[in-house]
């Protein structure tokens, strides 16, 4: 396979961001075919950029949901085993990363969010935490996340169990 020259990934970005920034079905529709085709042919040099781009624009666009599933879909392809985690695209880890931000980055922060949120930083934490692989700045922020995700938890269960009329009620 011949690797993709520099101006043929410049005409694909230039096609991509030309149908993505005009808002409406036909944006969507274009990055779901790319993205189609991306994941079609994983063997692809170029598929592996497209599809992480494609991810890219719909978060851009504002659509956690498709982002976040674009994201999982190219962390799902291209991670490697945990004990070939050198030779993985260093894509992959912040993908990842993305995907957990798409559900932590809605607002309001619901409950169901707040639990995807808190499980997809705590894969990318076990998996690259100390690996190098990952940004140090992407690793503290999901730990932050996490950890606030968890005091969120924890200050709505306290004040559900301090209800008066509650058998743990404590004054």
């Amino acid at each position: 396979m011949e690797k993709m020259s520099i101006f043929k990934k410049l005409l694909i970005l230039v096609v991509l961001l030309a149908v993505a920034l005009p808002a409406g079905s036909l944006s969507e529709w274009a990055c779901e075919k790319y993205a189609t085709w991306a994941t079609a042919n994983p063997e692809s040099d170029t598929a592996p950029w497209l599809l992480f781009n494609v991810a890219r624009i719909h978060a851009l666009m504002d659509r956690k949901d498709k982002a976040a599933e674009t994201y999982s879909s190219f962390y799902e392809t291209y991670k490697k085993p945990f004990d070939e985690i050198d030779d993985e695209d260093p894509r992959v880890a912040e993908a990842r990363y993305e995907q957990a931000m798409c559900y932590y980055d809605r607002q309001p922060l619901g409950e169901e969010d707040a639990a995807l949120a808190h499980k997809y930083f705590t894969y990318f934490l076990d998996r690259y935490d100390g690996t190098g692989k990952a940004d140090p700045e992407k690793i503290k922020k999901a730990a932050d996340f996490r950890a606030q995700i968890l005091m969120d938890f924890y200050q709505a269960a306290k004040w559900f169990w301090a209800a008066e009329g509650s058998a743990n009620y404590e004054p």
